[in-house]
């Protein structure tokens, strides 16, 4: 399409925030860039359908009169950018309850074998079976091709002395991306296709890390958090403030997962703290809820 300036035209087919951001900067000074920075994100929003791989195509001028509460989603990378925070690490944890609960340690051993070979895990890695009166597990930990540290646990846990009794048998598999810096839908994706090949509903959450040089101010870092759920419509649900540690959560029209929590309705966490040791503020977004400690 033609995207019409002042003084050009300028022909491209996609428009991504991270374009936008430097040029932005540059024309308004940095004075004002946060706040045209959120108001231009606040319009995309409003015209631009949006996909998990992140901002979309435009589609034409008529997008401009598309309701914003049309179902659309953002994606956690462009909420990191908008923040101005650098990528430390992107964590995907995912788990299912086995349809048929098991006090096999050999089907356990099976599954975390499907994994293993599922999500590439090659060279040496740590594989570990504990086996006790009222538990069976199977942990596997190591890197795949893409240097992705993966960590398989399948376990089964005796439940007689519950109400429903028993054994209850799950599936974790947790991604922790570094280096290649996968984007979330792609690694969710990749997530989704391994428990649908083993026939488990599983339940995911996203964990995007960032960080920033120095100490903010407990100020500065409410300003963040707030500006993050202001930009994409969130209702705060409940947070925690104190002197050296911020962390909220809400809910979003602009993404799909939702959890609830104290009777509300969560599907974004964000959280701040500073490491002295480190000298940088850590930015923790979670979809719908942080996964990691933090």
């Amino acid at each position: 399409m033609e995207y019409t300036t002042g003084i050009q035209i300028i022909k491209m087919e996609t428009i991504e925030l991270y374009y936008i951001i430097p040029i932005l900067e540059r024309v308004v000074g940095r004075m004002f860039f946060k706040k045209a920075l959120l108001a231009t994100i606040i319009i995309c929003l409003a015209i631009l359908p949006i996909s998990v791989q992140g901002w979309a195509g435009w589609s034409g001028l008529q997008n401009e009169e598309r309701n914003i509460s049309e179902k659309r989603t953002v994606s956690i990378d462009d909420l990191m950018a908008y923040a101005g925070f650098q990528r430390e690490y992107l964590n995907i944890n995912t788990w299912a309850r086995l349809e048929e609960d098991c006090a096999s340690i050999r089907v356990l051993e099976s599954l975390a074998d499907k994994a293993l070979e599922f999500f590439g895990i090659t060279g040496d890695y740590d594989h570990i079976i504990n086996q006790g009166k009222n538990i069976k597990q199977v942990n596997v930990r190591g890197v795949n091709e893409k240097n992705q540290v993966v960590s398989i646990i399948c376990h089964s846990v005796d439940t007689s002395g519950s109400k429903n009794g028993g054994w209850e048998s799950y599936i974790v598999v947790d991604i922790v991306d570094r280096f290649q810096k996968a984007g979330e839908s792609g690694a969710k994706s990749r997530m989704e296709a391994f428990f649908n090949a083993i026939g488990l509903n599983a339940r995911i959450t996203t964990t995007l890390v960032g960080s920033i040089k120095g100490q903010l101010k407990r100020e500065d870092m409410e300003d963040i958090c707030s500006d993050l759920f202001a930009c994409i419509q969130a209702d705060k649900a409940e947070g925690i403030i104190d002197e050296e540690f911020i962390s909220i959560s809400g809910y979003s029209p602009f993404i799909d997962e939702c959890i609830t929590s104290g009777g509300s309705n969560v599907n974004i966490q964000a959280a701040m703290r500073y490491n002295s040791y480190k000298d940088k503020t850590y930015l923790w977004i979670g979809i719908p809820i942080i996964s990691i400690e933090y």
